[in-house]
């Protein structure tokens, strides 16, 4: 029996069908096996802001290591702010292996170009945060549990010094003599008085501030610590230079916004040549943080330099996933106003 070419139509627009429902779903299983495995890959690479811990042993070098770098002075300039450092279960810490490494570099004295030529006094760090997200979390992104509980990122809340040199106008002495020094912290509400507070100045006499060294040359103060230091030309537009001392409260501010911006900047520059190494990072060898969180404060002091710093983290990325990335780069946030400057892999 002949079939008719109106049934013959049928069975091709069937099989047809057939055969694109099939195909549809020979898509989407190897679309969702594909995504399962390229989820993690992006993952790895940091592509949403941050990755696994890679942790480290209370018996290994490099963390024994780590900890003659603390003592809050030259060469050694690191404080925890909870004295007693990150979290551990037995012998592991809870601290990333490429945080140690940042932290190693941190401390060197480079050159302008990954920053400043000067070195840190005193930075102190902060790891104490809540199991879930310590940041706000973007509309565009899911609620994460928080990088520092992880240990995969930590805070910055207070770096170096204002310093300040004295002269007698009184007496024939010419000569200018060291007067203090305050630390500068980065929370909001803080200034560099508010732990120690700043004396009154003294009748007959000049003092001024600098940060990082005592100007005017003091004649008791080693030469180190009495010259000035230089900065990349982004930086030098923070820094407030030589101030008066009545006006230590306000500069003293502009001083935290201006070292929050080096310490980042110089996070920013690791992997360029002649800053952790002479011939650079590149590869896997790389290890700028996948964010750079600034209090929400300190972003809004830095007028259109924060476009410039931003710029310059993002350029500094090696992969082109991380510069195309929304999560990864500099940001800031108003959560850490009173908490510091956040960084992370």
């Amino acid at each position: 029996m002949v079939k008719s070419p109106k049934t013959l139509r049928k069975k091709s627009q069937r099989r047809r069908r057939a055969s694109c429902f099939i195909l549809v779903v020979a898509l989407l299983f190897f679309g969702a096996v594909a995504l399962y495995l390229l989820v993690p890959l992006i993952q790895s690479v940091g592509y949403f802001g941050t990755t696994s811990l890679r942790p480290v042993a209370q018996s290994q070098p490099i963390w024994k290591n780590f900890l003659t770098l603390f003592g809050g002075s030259k060469t050694r300039p690191y404080i925890w702010k909870n004295s007693r450092g990150p979290e551990h279960e037995n012998d592991i810490i809870k601290f990333d292996k490429r945080l140690i490494r940042s932290l190693d570099y941190l401390k060197k004295v480079t050159n302008t170009g990954c920053g400043w030529d000067g070195e840190h006094i005193i930075v102190r760090l902060d790891t104490d945060a809540p199991k879930e997200t310590d940041l706000t979390t973007p509309p565009y992104n899911l609620p994460s549990g928080s990088t520092v509980n992880r240990g995969v990122g930590v805070r910055v809340d207070l770096a170096d010094q204002v310093r300040c040199s004295i002269k007698y106008i009184c007496t024939p002495d010419p000569n200018w003599y060291r007067f203090l020094e305050r630390n500068i912290p980065f929370a909001k509400s803080k200034t560099v008085c508010s732990d120690n507070p700043c004396p009154p100045q003294p009748s007959c006499t000049l003092v001024d501030c600098a940060v990082d060294y005592y100007p005017h040359y003091p004649v008791d103060v080693p030469i180190c610590d009495k010259t000035p230091l230089n900065d990349a030309p982004l930086l030098a537009k923070l820094n407030p230079g030589i101030f008066p001392y009545n006006a230590i409260i306000p500069k003293g501010k502009e001083a935290a916004v201006y070292k929050a911006a080096q310490i980042a900047y110089q996070l920013m520059s690791i992997d360029k040549n002649g800053c952790e190494t002479a011939q650079g990072n590149r590869g896997y060898k790389t290890n700028i943080p996948l964010q750079i969180i600034f209090p929400a404060w300190i972003q809004r002091a830095m007028g259109n330099t924060w476009q410039e710093l931003s710029a310059y983290h993002t350029d500094n990325f090696s992969l082109l996933s991380l510069k195309k990335s929304k999560f990864a780069g500099t940001a800031y946030d108003p959560k850490l106003d009173e908490k510091g400057l956040h960084f992370n892999y």
